[in-house]
């Protein structure tokens, strides 16, 4: 038993490394789920032991990113001393995540969410506000702030609307913000 869930475990994380390099190298809408399992070296019915549809992996790609982005970011937070290294530092990580390649497939593709994706979706976006609430009561030395909080709100909006701006419209548009006017506005709003 114990081995055919390994051997699963090793089925499913080929198909998803497969997929992740297609959508990057095509694109999600160009990629069929016969495209990712033969990349994989597997059969289709392969993909639908572990997924319903394409964008049930792609959102357990984006989710994985995510999560992996978001932990990162946190392991790296305990040494930022002031309002500035922290601002500095959110808007250095948002950028990184902003430009990796699958994450810019991610925002490019048409996919329709189903109500536990939107809930996957949330359960990541609350773990990023968390991180940042975290790292403004360390640095405003305090144990609960319901100012904080909204203000952890804010600054994850600014920046998840940031990343998404820029995917959208470009770095040549007028309308996102520069890395130094992210850093102001951040360095603003929480102190």
């Amino acid at each position: 038993m114990v081995k055919q869930q390994k051997k699963s475990e090793l089925t499913k994380n080929k198909i998803k490394e497969a997929a992740s390099l297609l959508f990057v190298e095509k694109n999600f809408d160009e990629t069929s789920i016969s495209d990712i399992t033969k990349s994989a070296g597997y059969a289709v019915g392969s993909f639908y032991k572990h997924w319903k549809r394409k964008e049930d992996l792609l959102l357990e790609l984006w989710y994985d990113a995510t999560t992996n982005f978001m932990l990162e970011s946190a392991r790296t937070l305990p040494r930022i001393q002031t309002p500035y290294e922290f601002s500095v530092h959110m808007v250095e990580r948002v950028s990184i995540y902003g430009n990796d390649p699958f994450i810019q497939k991610y925002f490019s593709a048409h996919y329709s969410l189903d109500v536990h994706d939107e809930r996957a979706m949330s359960e990541a976006f609350d773990l990023y506000v968390k991180t940042i609430y975290q790292q403004l009561l360390t640095l405003h030395d305090q144990k609960e702030n319901l100012h904080l909080w909204t203000i952890s709100i804010a600054v994850a909006d600014l920046l998840n609307g940031h990343v998404l701006n820029n995917n959208n419209f470009g770095k040549n548009s007028c309308s996102v913000l520069n890395k130094e006017q992210l850093i102001s506005i951040i360095e603003q709003l929480i102190t």
